[in-house]
């Protein structure tokens, strides 16, 4: 689901973000194994939050990764995360890529 739910108090606007299905892991496995692709081609400040969410609790939540270009060349790069001790979440998670932009030097 792609929204912009979600409120900036700093610049007084609403951020866009694409939010994954809901995952729910049993007792096992206790490692999940995450694969996505992304490219970001422009400004230096440009990039994007992954952060996990507990879905009962949604304001418990961790940011696991930024990345921030530009990257070198305009094509697609993949990331691989073994994410561990889920264990707080309940089981119950879901995934929220949160992309930003920079500002421009023109």
């Amino acid at each position: 689901m792609i929204t912009s739910d979600k409120y900036e108090k700093s610049n007084g606007s609403f951020r866009s973000r694409f939010i994954s299905p809901v995952y729910y892991l049993k007792d096992e496995p206790k490692v999940f194994y995450m694969t996505f692709s992304y490219n970001i081609y422009g400004n230096v400040s440009d990039g994007f939050n992954l952060i996990i969410e507990n879905y009962l609790n949604m304001n418990e939540s961790i940011n696991l990764l930024t990345i921030s270009g530009p990257l070198k060349e305009n094509k697609w790069h993949l990331a691989s995360l073994k994410l561990m001790n889920l264990d707080k979440f309940a089981h119950e998670f879901r995934f929220i890529f949160e992309p930003f932009r920079g500002k421009s030097n023109f």
